[in-house]
């Protein structure tokens, strides 16, 4: 199942999202404004796609805010990938994006995108450092 989350899509662009699959999954549309999470379980994503048209709409906060909604919606090894119109000057990620995710490849150029991929990095919980385990003699 595909999933497209946000605001601001018109009728035409939500049927072109249907006819944009290359399989015959169902295609369904969740509103999410910053301040409020997206109702989709945990951890329950493969790939989370991100225009960066839509981060320069939401500014700083609010990109920092999808950043952490799409790292909670993200399995483990999880994938954001933040594209453009390669026309454009490149989208500069949040220094803080950092502790949720890590740059695997990009930017790449093809076909007059620019995208950058990502993998979910696991949040370290406090006490969670590796503690040397006692010998067993």
């Amino acid at each position: 199942e595909y999933w497209y989350i946000g605001n601001g899509y018109g009728p035409e662009a939500k049927a072109e999202f249907q006819q944009q699959t290359f399989d015959k999954l169902p295609v369904g549309n969740l509103v999410w404004n910053p301040g409020s999470p997206v109702r989709l379980e945990k951890r329950s994503a493969d790939v989370a796609l991100v225009n960066a048209y839509a981060c320069r709409k939401l500014g700083p906060k609010g990109v920092m805010e999808a950043m952490k909604e799409s790292h909670r919606l993200l399995k483990k090894r999880g994938q954001l990938i933040i594209f453009q119109d390669a026309s454009l000057p490149p989208f500069k990620l949040p220094e803080a994006i950092g502790k949720l995710f890590k740059i695997i490849d990009g930017p790449i150029e093809e076909s007059g995108l620019r995208a950058i991929q990502l993998m979910r990095r696991s949040k370290k919980r406090p006490g969670s450092e590796q503690r040397s385990k006692p010998e067993v003699s």
